[in-house]
């Protein structure tokens, strides 16, 4: 679907069914990737899309940021690298985990892993490094505003934030099942998906302190953006 004001929306474009992942913009286009069948597909508007075979298969969770795309093959120890989101080189990460999500901030990369400590930073996408989250929690969502990353679990387990995603600090969020998080407009804001309530928001202006609030309904929420 797609729409230019995010009020009207609509169905169509050619983009075929499929496992699609991690929506980025950058240089013009829209990107998507298809880890099953190891496709790029890109356009410039979001109804016409262009499709391109991955030579690096299995990807999934990308990102775009200091003009590189990296992406993620979960469960591995493999991820990738592209300046043009078409071309992609393997690199490969100091350890094996369920890479979950990936985020861009401050001149690195960092990605943390599902149901694990593990994580990892690179300053160029190319070269990465290990570091440890303070619990083995079902992480699912990290983002970077306010000078830190910030990382939250599903279900009782919390999260964390770090300056530079090296060295990270705990910190309680609740017993919510937390989805997705961004950063804009000053504030960090989290969804958390039916299986806990269905309707509360966390948010918080320095990934330190955090409020409550919540939805107008209970849903199954699994995004969230800001523009």
């Amino acid at each position: 679907a797609f729409s230019d004001d995010g009020i009207n929306w609509f169905s169509g474009g050619n983009l075929t069914y499929g496992n699609w992942s991690s929506l980025c913009y950058a240089n013009g286009y829209f990107f998507t990737i298809n880890g099953d069948n190891n496709t790029i597909a890109y356009s410039p508007d979001g109804v016409t899309w262009s499709y391109k075979t991955n030579s690096v298969t299995g990807l999934t969770k990308m990102c775009y940021g200091g003009k590189k795309f990296v992406a993620f093959k979960t469960a591995s120890n493999v991820a990738a690298y592209s300046t043009d989101g078409l071309s992609w080189t393997t690199v490969y990460l100091p350890q094996s985990g369920k890479w979950y999500a990936v985020t861009y901030g401050n001149g690195r990369y960092v990605a943390i892993a599902y149901e694990d400590t593990k994580c990892v930073y690179s300053d160029d996408g190319v070269t990465w490094t290990s570091s440890t989250l303070p619990s083995g929690s079902k992480w699912v969502t990290i983002a970077y505003g306010a000078g830190k990353f910030v990382a939250l679990s599903s279900g009782d387990y919390g999260g964390a934030y770090s300056d530079d995603g090296v060295t990270w600090t705990a910190f309680s969020s609740g017993k919510h099942t937390w989805s997705d998080m961004i950063f804009g407009k000053d504030k960090f804001v989290a969804i958390e998906s039916y299986a806990g309530t269905g309707k509360t928001v966390l948010y918080s202006p320095d990934g330190i302190n955090w409020s409550e609030s919540t939805l107008p309904s209970t849903g199954n929420w699994t995004a969230i953006t800001y523009g």
